[in-house]
């Protein structure tokens, strides 16, 4: 859903179908784009929303400039927990732009200079608690005299079949404001899995059994092992098929090697060597979605 860049307005996009009873409260998020300008204002011309039954996933984009090649992309993949009254967000994110000699020019073309693209993957983990803001700039605070890029997550708690109006008012950008796009698409994919994994060598295992999460690392501290402890979670899969599910592992350090895997539900498991610390292996079984 792409809002056209000369008069966005607030979007409202429902990212679960409400399949509970009408006196469940849910979470909601709503989610800001902010462009701040060399005189250190900032101005945004709209927002969305969308409520949460569960858990639910999103794709989102922001690009700033003139298109087909703005000067500044952002796209997040996004996994959203929902833990008692917080949503706990965690994005693989890739921010792109075309930097110029002069701060001041970041969103214009300039025909003289040759192009230099900055290119950052790295992953965002917040916790948005029930009314509390979180801000989040995936090129750092702009310092006064640059522009720069900010969006704004906000969480609350709606009554199920309770929405938000949409603002049909007309946006007016001020003078400087750089053309702008964005969008998310909702997404459904599971998540949360019950799995059963086994550390060891022939002498001793480590047996964890439990629910694990995508993106959320669990903790596992091996009975015997000179590396440290080992991190495990699930991925999050663009067209898994039905009943797989895929996952990864590293070293608490995070330091490398590490390794990775697929399994269906009622598989026989999958067996697996822990590069770094030798003799030992792992076996992963999905024991049932959760």
């Amino acid at each position: 859903m792409n809002p056209p860049s000369s008069t966005l307005t607030l979007v409202c996009l429902a990212l679960a179908a409400l399949r509970v009873e009408a006196q469940e409260k849910h979470p909601q998020y709503d989610f800001r784009v902010w462009q701040f300008l060399p005189d250190s204002s900032r101005t945004s011309p709209g927002g969305m929303s969308g409520a949460v039954s569960r858990d639910e996933d999103f794709h989102m984009y922001i690009a700033l400039g003139a298109a087909p090649t703005p000067a500044v992309r952002l796209d997040g993949d996004f996994v959203a927990h929902q833990v008692k009254d917080s949503v706990v967000l965690v994005g693989d994110i890739t921010a792109t732009r075309v930097l110029s000699r002069d701060s001041t020019r970041l969103f214009t073309r300039d025909p003289v200079s040759k192009e230099q693209v900055e290119r950052r993957s790295f992953r965002l983990r917040t916790t948005i608690a029930r009314g509390g803001p979180v801000w989040f700039y995936p090129f750092g605070v702009p310092r006064r005299g640059e522009r720069g890029i900010a969006f704004e997550l906000t969480s609350s708690v709606r009554e199920a079949g309770q929405t938000t109006p949409p603002d049909t008012a007309r946006y007016v950008p001020p003078p400087g404001f750089a053309p702008m796009e964005y969008g998310i698409d909702g997404l459904t994919r599971p998540h949360r899995a019950r799995i059963r994994i086994e550390v060891g060598d022939t002498v001793l295992v480590t047996v964890f059994e439990g629910e694990v999460l995508t993106r959320l690392p669990k903790r596992l501290a091996l009975a015997r092992n000179a590396r440290g402890d080992l991190m495990f979670e699930l991925q999050a899969q663009d067209g898994t098929a039905a009943g797989r599910v895929c996952w990864r592992w590293f070293w608490a350090d995070e330091q490398p090697p590490g390794g990775s895997g697929c399994e269906r539900f009622g598989g026989a498991g999958v067996e697996q060597s822990l590069y770094g610390s030798a003799g030992l292996k792992m076996r992963v079984t999905l024991l049932s979605p959760s």
